[in-house]
């Protein structure tokens, strides 16, 4: 029965104010993630920013980053966002839920967060994560697993969907 809950929308649709809102909604839980932001110089996206739940910040992907480690037309900080995965997405028994937004194509260039990721799908602890699309899903080869239910965000549906991941989490309890 499933117990985790991915949900995928297209950018701007509001995954990342559902992530933080369930983040709130849950704070007596102990919780581990984190939320990725852009990051706009005079209406230019140059880059993204990852936000762990601890208050750790790191600039994930930026047009100024040097170096081999590039998507599109930005330079990565693996190393960086390394350390944020070994440090936020390890299953503990302490914790009670991991919230992660948004897994992309960039997020998967780490092998230690699919690694990770796949670690705690296979957990106990019920994993709540927003997806940039649906492909991501065979990026992680997790398209045929059944130990989660995919719900897609769109303008109906975002303003009740934190009640729908709520709903679905609870089903397993």
């Amino acid at each position: 029965m499933p117990h985790n809950v991915l949900i995928a929308g297209r950018p701007g649709i509001g995954k990342t104010s559902l992530i933080n809102r369930l983040y709130r909604d849950l704070t007596p839980l102990y919780i581990r993630g984190f939320y990725k932001e852009a990051i706009f110089e005079n209406n230019i996206l140059k880059g993204y920013r990852i936000s762990a739940f601890n208050f750790r910040e790191l600039i994930l992907a930026h047009i100024h980053i040097e170096g081999p480690d590039r998507f599109a037309d930005f330079g990565l900080n693996l190393d960086g966002f390394d350390a944020i995965v070994n440090e936020q997405l390890r299953a503990d028994r302490a914790v009670e839920l991991f919230l992660i937004d948004e897994i992309g194509l960039m997020e998967c260039r780490s092998k230690l967060f699919r690694k990770n990721f796949l670690e705690l799908l296979d957990s106990d602890i019920p994993v709540i994560a927003t997806l940039t699309s649906i492909d991501v899903l065979k990026t992680l080869s997790i398209e045929n697993r059944k130990d989660f239910v995919l719900l897609k965000m769109t303008i109906s549906n975002r303003e009740s969907m934190w009640k729908n991941v709520l709903l679905e989490i609870s089903k397993n309890e």
